[in-house]
This record gives C-alpha cells, structure tokens and sequence, in this order.
C-alpha cells in the first residue's frame, strides 16, 4: 500500500512538471536560437560554392563597435534614451593598412631652374614627401645693378647647380597672412609637407601639435571596415537576406510532420448547475491534439486525438464518470489544381536566391561607392594642396610686385592685377576646404557614422598617385626636350654650339630626374653614374663657352671704339683687357671683368668633381676648394664695395675698384690654368667642339629614346573588346539573373491562372475511429465503433469571370517582366559601353593633362623670367595666364587619373568581375595591370537558365518545362551591311559551354 501511492506521488509530480513546462513554453531564447540555425542552415545550401557565397562573419547580429549595437539584453531590449548626445561614439580598433615602400622615400622631382629672379618647383623634404609648388623668388642683386642690361632668358646650365653668388631666394610668407586664414583651411593646409615648410619659412619652425588635425587617419581599408560595422544599409540588405531565409523555415516546415498551430489544447470546465433543488456538479475535461503534413503530392495529411473526459457530482446516480476518445485521419487532393499548392515554398526558395545575389550585388556596391567617395576626397585634398601653392605664388608675386613699384620698375595696375589674381586664389583655397568638409561629412553618413565624429584620410595613396603623376609629367618633359633638341641637331652649326650643349644638358638632367622617379616607384636600382658623368662634361663645356663670351665681350668693351668688335692680341705680354681702359667707361669694365670671374669660377667650380674622379687627386681637389672659396669671398667684397661706391656716389673711386677687379681677374685666371693643366683638358677648335657636341647629342638621344620606349608610366589599357565586354556582363550580371528568373516567376504565374479556368475536382478521404461507449477506457479503440467517408467534390467552371481577368492580367504582367528583362539588357549593355568609352576618354585626357602640365611648366618659368628681366613683351598678364593654365593642367591631371580609377572600378563592376573578400576590399584594386578577362557563356552556377525548382513536391509536367529550355548558342551578329554569316563563338576554355542567346529566348507557352 505505502509502495503504491510512492508511485501515485511520482507520477502525480511528474504531471505537474509537465503541466507547468506545457504552460510555460520555451523561453525566447530557445525560439530566437532555433531561428537562426535554420535560417543559417538555408543560407548555407543556397550560397555554397557559389559567386554570390556569404562572407564567413554574415550575421544579422551588430557588432559589438557598431553605433546600433545594444548592450541590453537581446530578448527583453530595452528603450534607449531618448537625451541626445554628441562625440559619444569612438572609432574602433582598425585593420593593419596596405604597406607602401615609396613612403618613406624622396622622389627627386625636377624643378624649373633657379636662375636670378626666377620661380622654383619645390624638389625633396627631409620626409620623402612631395608637392608642387610654385614661388617667386626675390632676387638679391636686383638693387645691385641698376645698368643692367637684358639678358636673353635662355635656360643655362647654370640653373641645375649652386651658384657661388646672387642665390635666389624664396621670400616668406608674410604672419598676418597665416594668421588670417581660417582655422579650418589652415587646419587642411598643413597636411602637407609642402606647406609646413613655408610655415617654417616664416616662423622659423613647424605648426605647433594644436594646429595640426590629430584626428584618425582613415585609408580606404579603414574606411570599409567601418562600413561593415556602422552601415545601416548593408544592415538592413543582411537582414532582408536573413528574412528571405526565415519565411522559407515556415514554408519548409508545411512538408514536415507536426503538431498543428491551434489544434492542440486541453480545457478544464467545471459546472454547478442547480435544478429545483437538486444540485449537480459537473467537470468537463477535453482534450485535443492535432498533427498536420503537406505531402508531396499536393494533399493535406490530418490526425488528430480528441478525448473528453466528463466528471458528475451529486447526480441523481451520485458519482458519474463518461471517459471517450475519438481518432481522426483526414486526407484531401486536389485532382487538377495541384501546382498552386507548391507556389508558395518555389517563390520563397527563389527569393532567398534573389536575396543573396541582392546582397552580393550590394557588397559590391557599396565598396564600389565608397572607393568612389574615398578617391573624389583624395582630389579633393590633392586641390587643396595645389591651391595652396597657387596662393602662395601669386601672394609672392604681388609682394615683389610692390617692391619693384615702390622701385619705380613696375606700373601701378600691374601690382593690382597681382593683388587680384591673388585674392581669386585664396577665395578659391578657402572654397575648395570647404568642400572637403562637406564630403568628408557624406563619407561619415555612408558608413554610418555620426557628423560630429573628426575623422581625417591617410594620403599615403594620395602621395603615391601624385608620385606617378609628376613622374608622367617629367617623362612628358624629356619627351619635349628630347623633340626640341633633336631640331637643334638637324641646324647644328658652329655659331649654334652653345643652344645644342644647353638642350643636351637639359636632357640629361630632366633624363635622371626620370630614373630617379622610376627608382622609387618602382623599387628598383637604376644606374645613374653614366649620365651623371656625361651631366658634367656637358656643363664643363658649356661653362668654357660662357667664359669665352665673357672674355670676348670684354676684350671689345675695351677695345677702340673704332676697332670695336674685334679680337685684341696681347701687347708686351701683357694683358690686353685693360691696354685700352682710357676707351671704356670704368663701370662697364669693372662689370665686364666681375662677370668674367663670376664665369670662371663656375667653370673650376665644375670642373671639381672631374678632379676627384683622378687617382690621388683628393688632396688637389681640396686645395682647389680653398682656392674657389678665398677668391668667392673676395668676388663679394667687390660687389659690396661697388654697391657702397653707387649709393655714396663716389663715382672717383670706380677706378680703384677696376684694378683690384684686374687683379683678382688674374688670380681666377691662374688658377684656371692649373685646372686646365691637372685635367690635361684638350684644346678643340669650334668645328672639333661641334662634332664632339652632336656625338654626345647623337648617344644621348638614342639612350633617352630608349628609356621612354621601355617606360611603364601612364595609365594602363583596358584589354578587352566592346563585345566581349557587353557578352561578359549579359552572363555574369547577378541582378540579370535574377530578373531572368522572375520572368520564369511569372511564367508560373500564367499556369497558375490558367489552372484556375478549369473545373474543382477535389477529393478527401478520412476514417474517425472511437473507443467502446460502454467502458472508461480512452485509449480502447475499436472499428465496431467508427466512421469512414469519402467526398469527391466538383465545381463546374460555369462562372470564371474573374479568373479569366486574372488570366489576362498574367499573360500582360508576363509580356511586362519580358520587356523589363530586355531593358535591364540594354541597360547593362550601355553601362558597360559608356563605362569602356570613359576609360578611353580618361587615358586620353590623362596624356593631354601631362602634356598640358609640362608645357605649362615650362611656360611658368619663362613667362616669370622674362617678365623679372624684362625681357621681351611680357606682362603682368601673360604671367597670371600661366600661372593659371599651370594650376588647371595640375589639376586636370590628378582628376584625370582619380577618374580613371573611380572608371575602373566601374567597369570591373559592370562586367560582374569585381569579388570583393570578407573585409569588403576588391583584392586586384592596386594591380593596375589586371585585366578584365571576357566570359562569352553561361557558367554551370546559372543552369537552369531560368533557375531551378525545389526538390520534393510533384510538379507537373508543364510547370517542369521551365528546366529545360535550352540556354542556346552565344552568337554576335554582324552589323547591318555586312554579307558574312553570324557563326556561333567557341566555348571558353576550361569552361563547360553553357551558350546563352543575345536575346533572352522566350519560355514555352503555359
């Protein structure tokens, strides 16, 4: 007895438990947990091994560093608050960055030459950065000769080397300038190196920490990261994916065996009822499960177990118990209207297809949107720094506009063309840093950050494009060079010897400067020792024919007057220059002698390292060094003491100042000898010097030649023909695929309706069994006791009014998607044309841009020269239109090159062969010799053409047609007018040839 109610204890607990967990449920977490892993499983088996495949990290889950992420629990969030807050968000830990070597290199750009009064093109800084920059120089020595006469503004070699007196220098900005910049402009400007130093020019050191941007550099790496993190709309595009996955869980599980959503209870019902005195209790428990499977036939599958238990109290009989069970198996067919049934779980098994793709697509998208964002502020910046230098040369250019006003050497309204066209400039700097501001705050709501948040860009990238572009432009410069100096050598003549060694010295200057820059690009070790070498005797001749002019033009200054022009021999050995000093007016001989030093001392000063290429000559060339030095030093005190002598006006003592000038001249001479002699130099007559010179011309430009032959620089082609272009993208282009197969979902759709025209014939099966009536047992079944029917139920099609409207209306919306497929062709088909022709324009206007930059180069230093020395007929204007066209070409040529990059992408994008990895970041981005490879068939990922049908129900055979329209031959017709016969293309290689018409091939009528 004790045993038996342990037993009846146990069991009554278990009951319990079990009453209370059916009550309860499972808890959210269990349901949100079960989600996911179907949701996930699905997924899996739609993207596996395919081009549209999931990233390894695919979660609708925000990361923990995302704005969105919610720290409360998952199940039970709570409300945020709703205060609004700013700066609250912080940057994430970011990815390592994409390694440059060039970064920390100094590329050796040319610069114009730095002759007297003259601009300069900034070379190097300490850091291996570059720029552009264009300065006036204010020329020391302009108050030094006031009887100057014109010079010719040809370029000599002389600009390439120190100059041992009347340095050109850069004038600095002046402080109120700096100070009444705007902070924020500052705050851009000094991101370049090229500004800092003309911060430091004027400060005597660099910008303090507080007027630099300390904010987080981003690169394009950094930028896309941030994007997976905080985008809201790649968040919503995973969430409609995962959506897509869910609803198909709940079309699947109709295929399952399960209990049914509402048929599965149990009520407890408790009656007192009072009937003329007599009381009766009753309890009424029934109980009802139900389970539930679609077949794959198409049939409906229904078992359900009803048990009522029912308890009387106090009855006329007393105690009463009724204890019954009913079993119940329905099963109903549709006999002719059977595919609709499977529309349902087919259209939620596409849509998952057509969601992943969506959501591949979009990846792609939006790194392609990015990129774009990311290079448009890099020009943005790029401007920035070209502007900046624009404004400092036209500042500088007005400020020695008015000294040489306040000289009596410059008119009034030229000084104001200058100050005009310098306010345009720094209207157009502060405009430009506005506009980056403003980008800067559209990347941030792209990626999903908040406005407020400082950011800032890595011009790492920005640097190394620079880098290529000047390195185009210098190789443009050579080219130019190479042009004028090869019509020099067709007209080479003896009185033409020095315009022929000028162009030869300029090319090999410009020529290294180009290896240099191709040293850095590229990483590899250019050997420059030969040119370098032919550089200096190249400038050693050239200095030797200065020093013959300037010998000459003394020797007729102090020559008779009527024997002028002529060649004096020397007298009683004895120097000849000053036999005739009673003829010449004292100044022009002391200018004529002092220039004739100055020449000199270039021409030793050159011929320097020759020395120290000879054995055991350190010591000589030490010695000489010294003497350069000693005989500079007194060259100066001269010019000091004839600037004293003009500004006191002691015009007496000039002729002192003559002799010293003579006997100096004849120190510089002595040494030149000794030079002369050590180098054993040989003495050529001018037809000897002119064969020795075209020789050098002929060597130098076959080399040259050479180089620019073999040159990498410049934009790469796009290798690949406008058909096989427009063929690529038809076949790979997932949202193509995708409206392919929603022309198959209406196609459905007709068959579908149509069905609808026909008659109802429906049957339905079931078999109810109960227990015996005459016992209390709920499980005691029997068939004495039971029910079987069979219904057959049919419906005329008597009145299919509206389903006949429904069936146009399918063959319309069908006619619908097949045009909107054939758009959606000639809509890729014109992407990737324009996108093809833009490349082409891009390179085109790229090589204009170098072209057009190195011209206006080369415009800015002679138009500026010529004006400083008035020279010619230059104006104020002519500078400004240089200037200008020269600020234009820099920026044309880096929007031309951006351009070309942002076309790339695109076109990589048009054609569907752009991957992007689990970071986002397209892997070939920085290989710019990657070429897109054509794909002129369907792969074996898009058989079925129109897609596939989901494994299990019995589809009929006309809805199964759909499988095996044949894809077709991939054919290219020719053009109107053309008698050859199209003929179908061979299948790629490797590849499965899966043909696919030009035309999208029509399904077979429902």
């Amino acid at each position: 007895m004790i045993s038996f109610d342990l037993r009846r204890s146990w069991i009554t607990c278990l009951l319990g438990c079990l009453v209370l967990v059916a009550l309860a449920g499972c808890s959210r977490t269990r349901y949100r947990l079960r989600a996911d892993r179907d949701a996930h499983a699905i997924l899996q088996s739609k993207t596996a091994q395919r081009p549209w495949m999931l990233p390894w990290d695919y979660s609708i889950m925000p990361d923990p560093a995302s704005r969105f992420h919610d720290p409360s629990p998952l199940d039970d969030p709570q409300l945020p608050m709703p205060a609004p807050q700013l700066y609250a968000y912080r940057l994430p830990a970011l990815p390592g960055r994409r390694s440059t070597d060039s970064a920390d290199q100094a590329p050796p750009w040319e610069m114009p030459g730095a002759s007297d009064g003259s601009i300069c093109l900034q070379t190097t800084d300490q850091q291996g950065q570059h720029s552009i920059r264009l300065t006036a120089f204010q020329d020391t020595s302009l108050e030094d000769a006031p009887d100057a006469e014109p010079i010719e503004p040809e370029r000599s070699s002389t600009d390439s080397v120190p100059m041992i007196s009347g340095e050109a220098q850069i004038a600095p900005i002046p402080e109120f300038i700096w100070q009444s910049l705007p902070d924020s402009t500052s705050l851009r400007m000094f991101e370049f190196e090229s500004v800092r130093e003309e911060y430091e020019r004027t400060f005597g050191e660099e910008p303090a920490p507080e007027q630099r941007d300390a904010s987080p550099r981003l690169s394009l790496e950094d930028i896309l990261h941030l994007a997976g993190i905080n985008s809201r709309e790649y968040q919503r595009q995973k969430e409609i994916l995962y959506l897509a996955a869910l609803r198909l869980t709940l079309d699947r599980f109709d295929y399952d065996l399960k209990f049914s959503t509402g048929g599965n209870r149990h009520t407890v019902d408790y009656t007192h009822d009072r009937f003329r005195g007599v009381t009766v209790n009753r309890l009424r428990l029934p109980t009802v499960v139900t389970t539930e499977k679609l077949m794959n036939s198409g049939a409906d599958l229904v078992a359900r177990f009803a048990n009522s238990v029912v308890l009387t109290f106090h009855g006329v009989d007393g105690f009463a118990a009724d204890v019954g069970s009913t079993l119940l198996l329905d099963l109903s067919q549709r006999v002719i209207q059977r595919d609709v049934i499977f529309e349902r779980l087919t259209q939620s098994e596409r849509d998952v297809v057509y969601a992943a793709r969506d959501l591949a697509r979009f990846r792609k998208e939006l790194f392609q949107q990015l990129s774009a964002q990311y290079y448009r502020l890099l020009l943005n910046y790029r401007r920035i720094e070209i502007d900046s230098q624009d404004y400092f040369s036209n500042l500088r250019g007005w400020l020695q506009s008015q000294a040489e006003y306040r000289a009596d050497r410059r008119a009034r309204f030229e000084v104001d063309q200058f100050e005009q066209r310098s306010l345009e400039s720094r209207s157009r700097l502060i405009g430009t840093s506005n506009s980056l501001e403003q980008a800067l705050d559209q990347l941030k709501i792209r990626i999903g950050l908040p406005t407020e948040l400082p950011i800032n860009l890595d011009l790492t990238e920005l640097e190394e494009l620079t880098m290529r572009d000047e390195a185009a432009a210098t190789e443009e410069r050579v080219r130019r060079t190479l042009r004028d100096l090869m019509v020099e050598r067709e007209e080479a003549e003896v009185e033409r010897i020095s315009v022929l060694l000028n162009g030869a010295i300029d090319l090999t200057d410009k020529t290294m400067r180009m290896l240099e820059a191709r040293q850095i690009l590229t990483g590899e070790s250019v050997p420059l020792e030969e040119l370098q070498r032919l550089l200096e005797e190249l400038m050693v001749e050239e200095a030797r024919l200065v020093v013959s002019f300037n010998r000459q033009l003394l020797l007729q200054d102090l020559a008779p007057q009527e024997g002028r022009g002529l060649l004096l021999p020397p007298v009683d050995g004895a120097d000849p220059r000053i036999q005739a000093a009673a003829s010449a007016p004292p100044l022009l001989v002391f200018r004529r002698s002092m220039e004739l030093v100055r020449s000199m001392l270039r021409l030793i000063e050159l011929q320097l390292p020759l020395i120290e290429r000879l054995p055991d000559q350190a010591t000589v060339a030490d010695e000489i060094r010294g003497a350069i030095e000693q005989l500079s030093s007194r060259y100066e005190q001269l010019r000091d003491s004839l600037a004293k002598v003009i500004e006191e006006r002691a015009l007496d003592q000039i002729p002192d100042l003559v002799e010293l000038a003579e006997l100096l001249l004849n120190e510089t001479q002595i040494l030149a000898d000794d030079v002369a002699d050590i180098l054993q130099s040989p003495t050529r007559t001018p037809e000897a010097q002119l064969d020795w010179t075209v020789r050098q011309v002929d060597e130098l430009s076959v080399a040259t030649q050479q180089l620019l032959d073999a040159s990498s620089m410049g934009l790469a082609p796009i290798e690949i023909q406008m058909d096989d272009a427009m063929l690529t993208a038809l076949t790979l282009r997932f949202e193509l695929m995708n409206q392919r197969e929603r022309l198959a979902d209406n196609w459905r759709s007709i068959k579908l309706a149509g069905d609808d025209l026909k008659s109802i014939l429906n049957v339905r099966a079931s078999q109810e069994v109960r227990t015996r009536s005459d016992v209390n047992r709920p499980f005691d079944f029997t068939f004495d006791d039971s029910q079987t029917r069979v219904i057959m139920t049919f419906d005329a099609p008597l009145n299919r009014r509206a389903q006949r409207n429904q069936y146009r209306a399918s063959l319309i919306n069908y006619n619908l998607a097949f045009r909107n497929l054939i758009n959606a062709e000639d809509q890729v088909k014109f992407q990737v044309r324009n996108t093809l022709r833009d490349l082409q324009v891009d390179r085109e206007q790229y090589q204009i841009a170098v072209s057009s930059a190195a011209l206006a180069f080369e415009r800015v230093v002679s138009t500026r020269t010529q004006l400083e020395q008035n020279y010619g007929r230059i104006t104020a204007r002519d500078v400004f239109e240089a200037q200008q066209d020269y600020t234009r070409s820099l920026t044309s040529l880096a929007a031309a090159h951006i351009g070309y990059l942002i076309d790339r992408i695109q076109l990589f994008m048009d054609l569907e062969l752009l991957t992007v990895d689990d970071q986002g970041l397209w892997s070939e981005l920085y290989q710019m010799d990657f070429q897109p490879q054509p794909n002129l068939h369907l792969l074996d990922y898009g058989s079925p053409v129109y897609g596939d049908l989901p494994p299990g129900p019995w589809f009929s055979h006309k809805m199964k047609r759909m499988l095996y329209v044949p894809p077709g031959e991939t054919v290219i017709f020719q053009p109107a007018g053309a008698t050859d016969r199209p003929e179908p293309l061979p299948a790629a290689e490797d590849v499965e040839p899966l043909p696919e018409p030009a035309a999208p091939q029509l399904l077979p009528e429902p």
